[in-house]
């Protein structure tokens, strides 16, 4: 028999991104969880504060705050929650080891995506206002230490579920996704959302502080996050909670739905190429969007990036080494 399944309040709050809002979720239960913790905006902190007066709680009484992955939007608020409640902050023992080195963290992530925008063909003015964006968009978050660090396979109590810890890498390096199969719901953050698939970001592997153009030239990431959907496809089901949107049900269709725009927009990537064209990445996304692409650069990168890899896996393109670090693709000869 299925257990009472576990009650999730939504609070939306602004992301600061192009997204729009992002999800904060709170379960009064015991204990007392808030699940991430939105950007540092003017105004979300008020928002928590209003959303556990609703409860009739407050944001000292948190005790505990599980974060689903280290990006931005997801643990702005979550020092000071901390500070204010004591609550026992958890997430993924990778997730914990960049919140603890947030600075020097975010100092690699900016050498990071210059060096990728530079290595896949954006002007140089570009890859420099991209790293200047991601430096300032980092102080809304800071350090934050983690008191329960998880390993895939452990379980964490919410509410009144028992939720398995899945590592779901492919949006981020940390995604981590919390199965309650019993009582049929799961906390998607950023893996899964109902409206549309989540964007592999080219994201610096974590544990990676040199060597940066060799890793840029290394396009895994939606390869990665389309592994991580084929295992959901498997375990997921029932009711999702994501980080982004509301709250939905058939997490399979939903994946299938994904799929197949991935495969869509694989076929638009690769129809950009002409005979014997070589085309870098920067190239592809001006094509594909040619108003907009320079509007979010990094966006526009991890995108067409996540594609360019997963073609060259397939080989439908090959990878052309060009003057100094920089690379392209072109269909196989």
């Amino acid at each position: 028999m299925n257990r009472t399944r576990t009650r999730f309040h939504r609070v939306e709050l602004e992301s600061g991104y192009a997204v729009g809002s992002v999800n904060a979720w709170l379960v009064d239960g015991d204990p007392f969880t808030l699940v991430d913790a939105g950007s540092r905006l003017p105004g979300a902190i008020e928002r928590v504060e209003a959303a556990c007066a609703a409860l009739g709680r407050r944001v000292e009484q948190i005790e505990q705050l599980i974060l689903t992955h280290h990006h931005v939007d997801h643990v702005g608020l979550a020092a000071e929650v901390a500070r204010r409640s004591g609550a026992t902050v958890v997430a993924l023992a990778q997730t914990a080891a960049y919140l603890a080195d947030w600075d020097a963290q975010v100092a690699r992530d900016v050498a990071f995506a210059r060096a990728a925008l530079r290595v896949h063909g954006f002007p140089a003015a570009i890859a420099e206002e991209t790293g200047a964006r991601l430096q300032a968009e980092a102080r809304w978050a800071g350090a934050v230490r983690v008191d329960r660090r998880l390993a895939v396979g452990e379980v964490v109590a919410i509410g009144s579920g028992s939720f398995e810890v899945l590592h779901r890498p492919g949006h981020s390096e940390t995604d981590t996704v919390f199965l309650d199969a019993a009582g049929g719901v799961t906390i998607s953050g950023d893996h899964l959302m109902r409206d549309h698939a989540s964007m592999p970001m080219f994201d610096r592997p974590i544990d990676t502080a040199t060597e940066y153009v060799a890793q840029a030239r290394r396009c895994e990431r939606l390869l990665r996050y389309r592994g991580s959907l084929a295992d959901s496809l498997h375990d997921l089901d029932g009711l999702m909670i994501p980080g982004h949107g509301e709250p939905f049900e058939q997490p399979r269709e939903v994946i299938g739905r994904h799929l197949a725009f991935q495969d869509e927009q694989a076929r638009q990537v690769l129809d950009l190429f002409g005979r014997g064209e070589t085309l870098s990445a920067c190239a592809v996304a001006e094509r594909l969007w040619p108003r907009t692409a320079f509007r979010w650069p990094f966006l526009s990168a991890s995108t067409i990036l996540g594609v360019l890899g997963r073609l060259a896996d397939e080989e439908r393109l090959t990878p052309v080494a060009l003057d100094g670090d920089a690379i392209a693709y072109r269909r196989p000869r």
